[in-house]
């Protein structure tokens, strides 16, 4: 990459896109990777796309920023687009953090993956990899085979938000890919009865609307009734 433009860093311990309104010129934010931590400022001129900036003379592998930032990105949204599906994940952790969640379920495990998503009860939907400057090795493919959790590799070119290619490293026990799929469902599902909910509102709403003219003159016509009443006393 010709121009270090970092899209996520924190700001009081917490991740920020860049253009998140909580983020103004002039904060003094940072970028951490490998456990070191990297001042940064953000930059939100017209001219180019809001971005971080490293302080002059510090150096940030541009590559790695680029990595950081479609991990940060699949966090942020905590969702993945594959084929015509899209795997939705109640909370998305990465590298360490996702290792030491995998280990308590499969102790022997020693990778760091990029990106593991949850569902909402914390149960493993998949893994997803970053190949940006490089693919995964034979090694680290039967690696991930023997652990046998669905994963996915997405490669990326130039925008952390959209992959250019996906493969599939590990799609074996059904189990796991069942889980995915009826995780999908269920958004599927909670969706439409939604759609429903509120298709019912609106026709309650609608009734009531054709209803207040009628409600409106009987009233009327009871006050006039009334009003004769008392003037024929």
């Amino acid at each position: 990459m010709s121009e270090l433009k970092i899209q996520y860093a924190y700001k009081d311990g917490k991740l920020y896109n860049v253009n998140d309104p909580e983020i103004k010129t002039g904060d003094k934010c940072y970028w951490v990777d490998c456990g070191k931590k990297y001042e940064v400022y953000p930059a939100k001129g017209e001219k180019q796309r809001a971005h971080f900036r490293c302080m002059p003379g510090v150096v940030i592998d541009a590559n790695r920023s680029f990595h950081k930032d479609c991990q940060y990105y699949l966090q942020e949204t905590k969702c993945f687009e594959l084929d015509s599906e899209i795997i939705e994940a109640s909370e998305v952790l990465l590298e360490h953090e996702a290792a030491y969640r995998i280990k308590q379920e499969i102790p022997n495990y020693s990778m760091i993956p990029d990106c593991l998503f949850l569902d909402d009860e914390g149960n493993i939907l998949c893994i997803i990899e970053v190949w940006y400057t490089h693919k995964k090795s034979q090694e680290d493919i039967a690696k991930i085979q023997q652990y046998k959790i669905l994963t996915f590799e997405a490669k990326y070119e130039t925008d952390f938000q959209k992959p250019t290619n996906i493969a599939g490293l590990y799609l074996g026990t059904q189990s796991r890919i069942k889980r995915a799929t009826e995780h999908i469902q269920a958004q599927h599902d909670a969706i439409e009865r939604i759609r429903t909910e509120l298709r019912e509102k609106d026709k309650r709403i609608q009734q009531a609307r054709e209803f207040q003219p009628k409600f409106f003159g009987m009233v009327k016509a009871q006050i006039i009734k009334y009003m004769n009443e008392k003037n024929n006393l």
